[in-house]
Order: C-alpha cells, then structure tokens, then sequence
C-alpha cells in the first residue's frame, strides 16, 4: 500500500505527549529519552512529528514496522545465534492482528 507523505490538520495531535503519560503511568518512563529521539529522526525525515490525523493509514504503517521488527530480529538471532523466540512470537502475534484489522478495513497487504 503506498501512502502519501504525513500532513498536519487542525485535527492533528502529537502523538507523543499522549504515549510519554501512557508510558509514566506505566512505569515504563526509561524509554521517554530514545521515544524522543525517534521523534526527532521523524521530524528530519518528513519535517513533522508523528500526528494524528496525517492523511497516512497508521495500521498499514504500524503493520510495516511489525515486519521490520521481525526481519531485524530474525538478523539478530542468524547474526549473534541467541534466540529471541519468545520476542519474535509476540512480534508475529501483534502483526497477525494488526493484518486482520487492515483486512477488515479493506486495505489488507
């Protein structure tokens, strides 16, 4: 599926001030400093940070990410022989959903 560059609306919101409160009240504020960073790799690749409301299906994104997740710890376990199995099962559990809600949406890879 090939999208269109993100835009900015008057219906965006920063997606990470919602996921840094998600994250704290989640005790899971160590990983703040490199979500913030990602943020500004973003902002250099396509001049925004991650919005809602961009003009982007974020499944489709979302489901692309999974797969790259799972090509680079498939890398990993060939390059360093220690398995992430565990990793890799939740990965392909998260990208089976994420490819039968893009189904339902009609716009399944």
């Amino acid at each position: 599926m090939t999208q269109p560059p993100p835009i900015t609306t008057t219906h965006s919101e920063a997606v990470l001030p919602y996921l840094a409160l998600a994250l704290l009240d989640s005790g899971r504020g160590a990983l703040l400093d490199d979500l913030k960073a990602r943020e500004q790799v973003g902002i250099a690749t396509y001049g925004t940070p991650l919005v809602t409301h961009n003009g982007r299906n974020c499944l489709a994104d979302l489901y692309d990410e999974l797969l790259d997740a799972l090509m680079y710890s498939a890398q990993y376990e060939l390059e360093t022989g220690e398995s992430l199995s565990e990793d890799l099962h939740e990965i392909k559990r998260v990208a089976m959903r994420v490819k039968a809600r893009l189904s339902a949406q009609g716009t399944a890879k």
